[in-house]
């Protein structure tokens, strides 16, 4: 997992991150088009959700981020193979 960073040298690119606002820890976004809409957002929300406001307004200017961590290696089960049973023999 990486360290934590000041949020100052966050991403603005609008790629999830981690943040932290107080002892407050989740995923969020940048946005920075150059309106009012502008600021940190968390996950799966943005401009025009009902709702939804950017981080700041409700908890606070984040203080620092730091990068998704990698997703774990999903190692499903493979099915067991079944041996081909040899064709009975005559006599057997």
């Amino acid at each position: 997992m990486s360290e934590w960073q000041d949020i100052a040298s966050a991403p603005k690119d609008e790629s999830n991150v981690l943040i932290a606002v107080g002892e407050l820890v989740g995923e969020a976004w940048q946005r920075c088009a150059g309106d009012s809409d502008d600021g940190w957002w968390w996950a799966n929300t943005g401009p025009g959700d009902y709702s939804a406001e950017r981080v700041e307004i409700l908890h606070g200017m984040p203080e620092w981020w730091q990068p998704l961590p990698e997703p774990p290696i999903c190692k499903r089960a493979q099915p067991k193979r079944r041996k081909a049973s040899a064709p009975a023999r005559k006599g057997e």
